[in-house]
Parts: structure tokens; sequence; C-alpha cells
């Protein structure tokens, strides 16, 4: 996956018209950012978008595949696919798609905001320590909790 900088250099230069894009080190090749944001990436000097099931078909539609690595026992798919040949050399084009892609990261973050449930169960008396109810539905217990001796429950 090893990508060389200027490569990922000439790709957020030509992004530059949709803001402030740039580009970070990441496991041998370079993620794309605006904002905060990661909404592209640079793997094997080969330029990988943002995809969801708002712009997944125009990735389709055009033949491009999934960014695949080889994980510890199967090969892992992840949710940027490889830009057409025909968007990248249109300058229209790759920024319209760019914008389709950052909006995909938009969309990935809003889902990743939803916060767990925090909030204090009762106890019994002696029970010191904070619950917090998983998406789950599991009831997680926080290891830092004591008795009132000090002692903690887990190790009791």
């Amino acid at each position: 996956m090893a990508s060389d900088r200027s490569v990922c250099d000439k790709y957020t230069g030509r992004l530059t018209p949709m803001g402030p894009v740039t580009g970070r080190s990441m496991f041998g090749g370079f993620g794309i950012f605006m904002e905060g944001l990661m909404f592209g990436l640079v793997a094997d000097d080969e330029l990988y978008f943002k995809v969801d099931d708002g712009n997944r078909g125009n990735y389709e539609a055009a033949g491009s595949q999934p960014f695949t690595y080889e994980g510890k026992s199967r090969p892992v798919e992840m949710s940027y696919w490889k830009m057409p040949s025909g968007v990248l050399d249109d300058e229209t084009a790759l920024i319209v798609w760019a914008k389709a892609a950052y909006d995909a990261a938009k969309r990935a973050k809003k889902l990743k905001r939803q916060p767990n449930d925090q909030k204090e169960i009762p106890r019994r008396a002696g029970q010191h320590g904070r619950y917090s109810r998983a998406r789950t539905g599991q009831i997680l217990y926080d290891r830092r909790a004591r008795h009132h001796d000090g002692t903690n429950f887990i190790n009791r």
C-alpha cells in the first residue's frame, strides 16, 4: 500500500477548489482530509474516495472497486472506492465526485456521533460505581468502582 508524497500532493492540489484539502501519512498511504474529515485515500499511487449508499451507484456504474487490504485471516474491504480514470481526467467531474465523498464522510460521522446512554442506575447498599448502557443493551460496569472497604468489586 506504499505511496509517494508527491502523488498525494498532486491529488490534494487538484482538490483545492473544494476548500483547504490536506493529506496525512497513514499506514504507508495517505488520507485526504478537509475540515478534519477523511474523505479520500491514496494507496499504491491510486486515489480512492469515501462511498456510502448515497454515491455507491456511481462507482458501481463506472466499474470501480473498493479498496481492499489483507487482514489477519481474510481480505478486508473498506468504504473507499477507486476513482474511475475518466473522472480523474476531468477536473470538474473530480470535484463533483470529491464533494459527494465529503458528504458521505459527513454522514458517516453523524452516525458515529450517536452517544451511548450513560446514567446512574439505583444500587444496593454498599455498591459504588457507574453503569453504562451500551448500544447492544448490555449493562457494563465501571471497573474502577470500589466497595465501601476500598476493594474492587471484580477482584473480591
